[in-house]
């Protein structure tokens, strides 16, 4: 079917959203900006979508939302249909607040217009202060639930998870999980706490998550309790896992931001970080941005037509359909970055995956604790500010917040997201084609190369003509190295000659 206004081919799934209003939450982050640009340009028909956007820093909301629509990500598309940016409307509120902070005149707009609710927004921080995970994660949830409880049109409610949500569990089915007795007494014994007694590895917060990893798995989890409970309502709940770079939309390679592990191996290309402990056979289980968007429109237009049934859960993951391990992501990752070198490069970039916890702690120390204070010790002597053991340490820090997910090793069943995906299969072409989240013809060195290409040019901001010198550093650096390497064999053989002779 064509749309006669846009000249777009459509099918049933694109229908399904036409003269419908969406009203989305995390509009901002990475796969929110992804969410947002997918619907404007393959469902042309959609009547509104209302974004709920916090002021940050004096910055009006309508502000924030036209900074973004002003980047690289929706360059082409305001090229091709300038005139689909003026269906978004920027909803000033923040869902860390009671009504998700939204004034009467907006809460009741979204009541009486809107159809299908995309929640998006999370803090994804690993080592986030307990408090502020909770209002984020699971306050935000509830609130959510209390105003779809009394929309008019309400179709769909998609709610964002993660796969590890339930990570204490070896393998995870596409199924609730029920780790409290009631959800809502966690909540209020947490609010009334003191925030001095819920700082990062206090006793209070250690008791409160358990055996979980961390503050943000423990809320995922609390918040699909909350969504578990949640009665009459179309729900579906995806459960990604690591989400990276695009795959193919709206961009190879597309990526924002050093979150998840685009930090880390971003200190490998730029061959600061030299040791990071990793079982290298253990599967990786990486997600592109697109393709977990894909399936949160599919699983929102299934939820529509089930409103009867009860909340589907998807999980969103490769390792079954398309495995990668530790090892041949550095692998894969190093060969790329070899080809398409950082500017910003400190020294050769090189391995670190390694299994043995000794090993990286003496690594750690001599690659990356002592280089980082004899630089402050050369800037302090010559009066400049210091820097490198600030961003030794921040580095650490990321490194123990990603350890516990790289040394272990999880399973998940996709019974829901491979009947979800027969589904689509059986509608028609134009939605298989618009919408496909088929993992299985993905190649993870192709991905790859187009992954460090785009940290490359959007996160760094890295231009295409600077990739000449970028390989002529490389060639300087790797040279540098060899000299290192070879005066430290030379002081060694030294050193051992002349203890024995």
């Amino acid at each position: 079917m064509m749309d006669m206004d846009t000249g777009i081919l459509s099918g049933e799934i694109s229908q399904f959203y036409t003269e419908k209003c969406i009203f989305i939450t995390g509009a901002t982050g990475f796969m929110g900006k992804v969410l947002v640009h997918k619907l404007l340009d393959s469902c042309p028909g959609l009547d509104k979508l209302y974004l709920l956007i916090r002021p940050k820093k004096d910055v009006e909301p309508q502000l924030r939302l036209e900074k973004i629509f002003e980047g690289p990500l929706f360059k082409q598309l305001k090229e091709v249909n300038p005139s689909c940016l003026k269906n978004v409307v920027a909803i000033p509120g923040d869902v860390t607040l009671p009504r998700l902070g939204m004034s009467n005149e907006d809460l009741t707009t979204i009541i009486e217009k809107v159809s299908v609710i995309f929640n998006v927004a999370a803090t994804v921080r690993f080592d986030e202060e307990l408090r502020k995970s909770l209002e984020m994660n699971v306050k935000g949830v509830r609130s959510i639930i209390d105003m779809a409880q009394k929309m008019l049109k309400l179709k769909a409610l998609v709610h964002v998870s993660t796969a590890y949500a339930h990570c204490l569990n070896p393998h995870i089915d596409e199924r609730f999980y029920r780790n409290h007795d009631n959800p809502e007494e966690i909540i209020e014994s947490i609010c009334k706490m003191k925030d001095q007694d819920l700082g990062q590895g206090t006793s209070n917060e250690k008791a409160l998550i358990g055996e979980y990893p961390n503050t943000y798995c423990f809320t995922k989890a609390l918040a699909e309790e909350l969504l578990d409970r949640a009665e009459g309502l179309p729900i579906a709940i995806i459960r990604p896992s690591i989400v990276v770079a695009s795959w193919e939309y709206p961009m190879k390679g597309w990526i924002d931001n050093y979150n998840g592990p685009t930090g880390i191996l971003y200190c490998m290309w730029t061959g600061v970080l030299r040791s990071l402990r990793v079982n290298r056979d253990y599967l990786a289980d990486w997600i592109p941005v697109d393709v977990a968007n894909n399936v949160m429109i599919v699983a929102a237009w299934k939820a529509a037509q089930d409103h009867t049934a009860r909340p589907a859960i998807y999980n969103v993951t490769s390792g079954s359909n398309n495995p990668i391990t530790w090892g041949q992501i550095e692998d894969l990752s190093l060969s790329s970055c070899y080809k398409y070198p950082m500017s910003t490069m400190y020294w050769y970039p090189g391995r670190g995956f390694m299994k043995n916890a000794h090993y990286v702690r003496i690594c750690r120390w001599l690659l990356q604790d002592t280089p980082a204070f004899l630089i402050d010790a050369v800037c302090t002597v010559l009066r400049q500010k210091t820097w490198a053991r600030k961003y030794s340490d921040m580095i650490s820090k990321s490194i123990e917040a990603v350890k516990y997910f790289a040394n272990n090793q999880w399973s998940w069943s996709n019974t829901n997201l491979n009947n979800l995906r027969n589904t689509l299969v059986n509608t028609d072409e134009n939605s298989l084609k618009t919408f496909d989240f088929d993992i299985r013809p993905l190649d993870w060195g192709t991905f790859m190369d187009k992954y460090v290409l785009g940290t490359r040019h959007f996160v760094i901001k890295d231009t295409p003509d600077t990739l000449k010198s970028s390989r002529r550093k490389l060639n300087i650096l790797y040279f540098l190295h060899l000299i290192v390497q070879l005066a430290f064999v030379f002081f060694v053989v030294y050193n051992l000659m002349a203890t024995i002779f």
